[in-house]
């Protein structure tokens, strides 16, 4: 019974009660206004409870993914890594893209390997707060170097502190690339608070781009232009020699960085990512980091059992960078031979359940 109704019959009652058979119309309409009042009050307060037990309940979710046990994408055989194929430059890299994919994206390091950073209480659930410090815990045990650490990240305390990284609740998972001057801010959107997205996440911050952009991807995958959603051609581009290959001993199918075999699918059943010799990796996955990621990670920070040989002044002044990474600008980007799709603007892909 509507709950609106049920208080005004009760209201009507209480007012015979009260006043006998007296019907007086404006004590009838005074008293009624009066109950209508308090419906509205009791209705905010149930939509309020709703809404913190939808918030508590995704709290627990997030919890639940980042606790070693198997999220739903795992056993639906889901792209872990769809969260992060969004609308900025390569799908989660917050630079401006007209430079990026124009010039050169210059990749400044950490000092000491040393990366300050805060969280907003205010917009983070409690369960993606805990698997962000379980993320950058991760990096930094798997990057050590005889048991000291190479790669840290430290709270900031001081608000004197210059450059850091600002983890926050924005839409989608985004990063810029590298160390920048200020704040520089990761966003850990929904559906982005697994340890693993976390960490992929975090390695862009530290200076890795994506495995597949790799200049010598092509003797190791095809990209199938034919099946990508139209628009989205230019998240596939190849680096220039020089980029993170120079840290990485071979192409690393199970990188933390790769992109999943259905990455930007004009359709559920398209793979966009082909393997070119028979292989049992999963493109894409979201678990750990690989062997060759540690590997990767330990040669850009220098790593030794004293640390990391970064210099204290790297952010903010002339460093290591990708030097050469260009892009075709927009207008420029057409088909060619027809086996690309012209590049037409962007709208968000969507995904479904049963694939990507």
């Amino acid at each position: 019974m509507n709950p609106r109704f049920l208080l005004s019959a009760f209201g009507l009652v209480f007012l015979l009660a009260t006043y006998g058979v007296q019907t007086s119309e404006d004590v009838f309409e005074d008293t009624l206004r009066d109950l209508e009042s308090r419906v509205e009050i009791i209705e905010n307060h149930l939509e309020l409870d709703n809404k913190v037990d939808t918030q508590k309940s995704d709290e627990k979710k997030e919890v639940k993914s980042g606790e070693g046990g198997t999220s739903a994408s795992e056993e639906e055989g889901e792209d872990e890594g769809a969260a992060e194929y969004g609308d900025k430059a390569d799908g989660d890299i917050a630079e401006d893209e007209t430079t990026f994919r124009a010039g050169v994206v210059a990749i400044q390091f950490w000092p000491e390997g040393k990366v300050q950073y805060d969280i907003d209480e205010t917009t983070l659930t409690r369960g993606c707060m805990v698997n962000i410090t379980k993320a950058l815990k991760e990096i930094e045990m798997k990057t050590a170097v005889g048991g000291a650490k190479c790669i840290q990240f430290i709270k900031k305390t001081s608000f004197m502190t210059s450059n850091f990284v600002h983890f926050t609740r924005k839409d989608g998972c985004w990063s810029k690339v590298g160390c920048k001057s200020g704040k520089q801010e990761l966003s850990v959107g929904f559906g982005c608070c697994s340890v693993g997205t976390i960490m992929h996440e975090a390695l862009h911050a530290l200076g890795f781009f994506h495995e597949q952009a790799r200049s010598d991807r092509d003797k190791n995958i095809d990209i199938v232009w034919s099946n990508i959603k139209p628009g989205w051609d230019s998240n596939f581009l190849k680096q220039p020699p020089g980029g993170t290959e120079v840290y990485k001993d071979v192409y690393d199918l199970k990188s933390i960085m790769h992109y999943g075999e259905h990455a930007y699918t004009k359709g559920d059943k398209y793979k966009t990512i082909l393997i070119k010799k028979p292989s049992n990796v999963v493109l894409g996955q979201r678990k750990m980091l690989s062997e060759q990621d540690i590997k990767g990670l330990r040669k850009m920070y220098d790593c030794t059992a004293a640390g990391s040989g970064i210099a204290k002044d790297s952010c903010g002044a002339s460093s290591s960078s990708y030097s050469g990474r260009t892009f075709p600008t927009r207008s420029s980007f057409r088909a060619t031979s027809g086996s690309r799709p012209t590049y037409t603007g962007r709208t968000r892909p969507t995904y479904s359940k049963s694939g990507r």
